[in-house]
């Protein structure tokens, strides 16, 4: 039985070959959504700043990996945001209105990125000040913050 199925099965299967190929093209293709343009996200630097704030070299490497990390984090965040939203209209719009609507994407996501970013570098030197201060404050021989540092990085 299955042989006899497996012959219709290629019969039909030749069939449909042979009336697709007399058949013209079709009119118009379907339009395809052209690649997106890419986002051009800055990666911000928190070096100097730990410089600044008289790091340790061991503390300020782990805070810049953390650092780093998280940044790359809320790249990827918002590079798969920007390209959802832009497959969701050009599932509904034209061409022409995909590009408009593309700049004011990159506009709004670049945007969202720059004000994260920097809220996630500010979040983070603030905490490394709290440390320096707790370190300071506590006791002469506790001037070290990296101990400090490095529990603030464990909980995080």
């Amino acid at each position: 039985m299955s042989t006899s199925m497996a012959l219709i099965a290629a019969s039909c299967q030749q069939a449909l070959f042979k009336v697709n190929s007399v058949l013209p093209p079709p009119l118009y293709a379907a339009p395809r959504c052209p690649p997106p343009a890419p986002l051009h996200l800055r990666s911000l630097q928190i070096h100097r700043a730990l410089e600044d704030l008289q790091c340790t070299s061991t503390s300020a490497s782990a805070l810049i990996r953390l650092f780093e990390t998280a940044q790359g984090r809320l790249q990827s965040v918002i590079h798969t945001s920007y390209e959802r939203a832009r497959g969701e209209l050009a599932a509904i719009t034209g061409a022409r209105e995909l590009e408009d609507f593309t700049v004011a994407l990159q506009a709004r996501f670049t945007s969202d990125y720059d004000t994260a970013a920097q809220r996630l570098k500010g979040e983070l030197l603030e905490r490394v000040r709290l440390a320096l201060q707790c370190a300071s404050g506590c006791s002469e021989e506790r001037g070290n913050f990296s101990a400090e540092v490095v529990e603030l990085l464990e909980r995080a």
